[in-house]
């Protein structure tokens, strides 16, 4: 692996990436983003926000592979804001790499309104009396109370406004995973008023705010996602 790595360094010419961030929950806004981005004459490269991989997309984004940033799952900001989450990044500074290097972000709150556990039994004792699903045996998901969206909102302002480039912040009123959907197990309409009111009064008035009322996963925050990628980038790319 050592010796490979020169490998793994980008091209000095690489300027059609796009890093994206996903989870289960957030699969299908991040499919649908993929299939608009060659209309841009960009191609994505999926990143699962697990703690590993939402690291790993900060580790390639500052070694130059990426000219723009969807991070469209931001869920892994939940452990580093909580204290709580298997999904907490193996390096600390999610959202911060794009940020330093002044890169277009179009950043979304995909799977902010949960924790991530492993198999029921790991699930802390404190957090046993949550709203908890299994996403699988292996893998228990628990709601977020309504006070801790407004730290985690905190945690998200926090990371982008010291961004050097263009930055756009989308948040869905009608829930931040399928799970968290209107009429969903973690539906929680009290959690994202607080968390959107706590993103007005700390965001900076220098970055884009798309207050939707849709869900995460809906064709209104793949426009939205697209029309403001494409303008930081100019208009889109020439294909070829």
């Amino acid at each position: 692996m050592a010796r490979s790595w020169g490998a793994l360094l980008p091209s000095p010419d690489l300027k059609n990436l796009v890093a994206l961030s996903a989870l289960g929950n957030t699969t299908p806004l991040v499919e649908n983003c993929l299939q608009q981005l060659p209309v841009l004459g960009m191609e994505g490269v999926v990143f699962h926000a697990s703690g590993a991989g939402g690291a790993a997309m900060e580790d390639l984004i500052r070694a130059g592979w990426f000219s723009a940033v969807l991070d469209l799952t931001t869920h892994e900001l939940v452990g580093e804001a909580l204290g709580y989450d298997i999904y907490t990044p193996t390096q600390p500074g999610r959202l911060q790499a794009a940020a330093e290097l002044g890169l277009p972000m179009v950043v979304s709150v995909g799977g902010l309104d949960y924790y991530v556990f492993g198999a029921p039994s790991t699930i802390p004792e404190h957090l046993r009396d949550r709203k908890t699903l299994l996403h699988n045996p292996f893998n228990a998901n628990v709601a977020l109370k309504t006070e801790e969206f407004a730290r985690v909102a905190e945690a998200l302002c926090h990371r982008l406004n010291p961004a050097r480039g263009p930055v756009a912040l989308i948040i869905p009123l009608k829930g931040f995973s399928q799970y968290g959907e209107e009429g969903g197990p973690f539906w929680n309409p009290e959690g994202i008023e607080i968390f959107v009111r706590t993103v007005q009064s700390n965001l900076s008035s220098r970055h884009h705010l798309h207050i939707l009322n849709a869900p995460i996963n809906s064709s209104q925050v793949v426009k939205v996602a697209i029309s403001e990628l494409r303008k930081f980038l100019g208009g889109g790319r020439a294909k070829g």
